[in-house]
């Protein structure tokens, strides 16, 4: 038998090249089925594009009279294969190895490639805060990627500070606020510490120490930490650049700064406090162009200082007043009766658990034997000052007046008469509406959408809330009047509900399910309807037909007024 020779001329003469081999094809299959032409030797390439053969033969005659005998083909596991003489092209592009190539001509690829800092800066702006705390350690080039990082901050938030999955709000300390507000102090605008439960951690000086970091200040949000009259002192150095401040509970006088603040505020638009002790005299110093002013939970509040204010201010689009205690005269209606300027720009008002012109109560006396009401009946001392309210509050859009004893049926006819444009109407615990149609002339507001009747006197009847077509939502927890059939014809007529609050009514079961379901399947409705039956005689494990359109929560979602 013939061996290779070292001279590659010679071994081509010998050799055949063989393409469109199967997958199957074995070396042994197919020096089998060219060994009786002369075969000697067979190597198979398998690439991704194809299997590929070169076979060699005693002599050069056999391997030419093999390629004259096939006529280039041969049948081999069903494929039809290409038989080409061996020549020396075919011979360097499958044995000789391909030279790797450089995809970057001119760029030397055996050192590292630094990563740009701006992609530093994008990688460290998904990180949270103390992951990139860590980053400015790794390395030079990673610390200037992080610190660029901060560019984009433009407030301090607690809501929205981003910590790993499973820490807890406690992680936000002091020392990382006044970390953050050194690196990003000059691009800071807005800072909300509005967050009780992660503030209440929080050293008292932190405020200072961030207003002072942060001099291009604009909006400060203090409603979640306990202030001292030092941090009310540094909010002096910013109060000509304010547009919205809001403070909290404070720890000692802070009269003083509030009115050198105001007395430099030109920009201010929004004012809110909670749980603070002032009189609220220094807001007669201001520059009359607030837009927003709520009072919540204020208890030193003066009534002839807050209708001095609200008799004064011309700008007023949104006015809020809860639980203030000490305003118990009618000074505070008045003022919003006689403002002419808010029958334009008032288009929030909401009045909450506020006495105005209340004497005292009218207690049945003890002799009598009858069994003492479920609601006490209010006598009230003179409310003219109300009588022209709602006619000077045309432009509001949303009116909430909850556990108000002086709104009465009278005072629910001059809503209707003059209040057009409502869109929510908040009257819960309004106990002094009484009688059967009292709120029947609320069916002539023809834009509201949202209702809120929550505890309101058992007098008062369900029927006409069927008629109301236009709500979206209606609310109506607490109430004994209501029950199944009334919510069930409400469905039935008003297509657009998509909330229905009917939590702690006694008198409502599982026929309302029941009925809602039927409802809903054979009248088709633009939007799902959400029915809140927590507390009421509704169980879950009462069986109804389901529907898509139709959600049921059980849980309730309310916390019932204490009195």
């Amino acid at each position: 038998m013939a061996t290779y020779s070292g001279n590659i001329g010679e071994i081509q003469d010998r050799r055949l090249f063989i393409t469109r081999l199967a997958p199957r094809t074995k070396r042994d299959y197919l020096l089998e089925l060219f060994k009786s032409r002369g075969a000697q030797h067979a190597v198979i390439i398998r690439k991704p594009t194809g299997n590929q053969a070169f076979i060699t033969f005693e002599t050069p005659a056999q391997t030419q009279e093999t390629l004259r005998a096939t006529k280039g083909s041969i049948i081999c596991h069903n494929r039809k294969l290409k038989i080409l003489p061996a020549d020396a092209w075919h011979h360097t592009k499958l044995i000789t190895p391909r030279p790797d190539v450089n995809p970057f001509p001119g760029l030397d690829l055996s050192e590292p490639i630094p990563l740009p800092i701006e992609c530093i800066s994008i990688i460290a702006s998904f990180l949270p805060f103390i992951d990139r705390a860590q980053l400015e350690m790794t390395s030079r080039r990673w610390r200037q990627g992080t610190l660029l990082s901060y560019r984009t901050i433009r407030s301090i938030n607690l809501d929205d500070w981003r910590w790993p999955e499973g820490w807890d709000g406690k992680r936000v300390t002091s020392d990382s606020l006044y970390w953050l507000a050194q690196r990003a102090g000059n691009k800071i605008k807005h800072i909300r510490l509005n967050n009780e439960a992660i503030a209440k951690d929080l050293q008292p000086q932190i405020i200072t120490i961030l207003i002072k970091n942060c001099p291009y200040t604009e909006a400060i949000d203090l409603t979640g930490t306990i202030i001292r009259p030092s941090a009310i002192r540094a909010v002096e150095t910013v109060a000509h650049q304010l547009t919205d401040l809001s403070i909290g509970t404070c720890q000692g006088p802070i009269e003083t700064h509030l009115t050198n603040i105001f007395n430099s505020s030109t920009r201010l638009r929004s004012f809110c406090t909670i749980n603070t002790n002032f009189s609220g005299k220094s807001l007669i110093r201001h520059n009359l162009t607030l837009e927003k002013l709520c009072l919540s939970n204020n208890d030193d509040l003066h009534s002839e200082h807050i209708s001095h204010v609200l008799s004064r201010l011309t700008t007023l689009k949104h006015l809020e007043i809860k639980s203030c205690t000490g305003l118990t005269n009618a000074d505070t209606l008045r003022a919003l009766s006689n403002n002419t300027a808010y029958n334009h720009s008032l288009k929030t008002l909401k009045l909450h658990d506020c006495v105005f012109g209340v004497f005292g109560l009218n207690m049945p006396e003890e002799e009598e034997e009858e069994e003492q009401p479920d609601f006490i009946r209010l006598d009230l001392g003179p409310i003219e000052q109300i009588d022209h309210l709602p006619s000077n509050l045309q432009a509001v859009t949303t009116l909430s007046l909850t556990f108000c004893g002086w709104v009465t049926t009278t005072f629910i006819l001059e809503i209707t008469t003059h209040m057009k444009n409502l869109l929510s109407l908040d009257l819960s615990g309004c106990t002094n509406i009484r009688g059967e149609f009292s709120l029947n002339p609320l069916i002539q507001l023809d834009t509201l959408k949202i209702l809120h009747i929550n505890y309101m006197h058992p007098s008062i009847s369900g029927e006409f809330l069927q008629f109301f077509v236009s709500l979206i939502e209606i609310h109506v927890r607490g109430n004994i009047f209501i029950h199944n059939e009334q919510m069930a014809d409400m469905l039935r007529n008003c297509t657009k509900l998509e909330i229905v609050d009917v939590e702690s009514c006694n008198r409502i079961g599982q026929p309302l399910l029941i009925s809602a379901s039927d409802i809903i399947r054979n009248r088709s409705r633009g939007n799902p309807v959400s029915l809140y039956v927590g507390n009421t005689l509704v169980n879950r494990l009462h069986r109804y037909r389901k529907h898509t359109h139709l959600r049921i929560v059980y849980d309730p979602l309310y916390r019932q007024p204490t009195y």
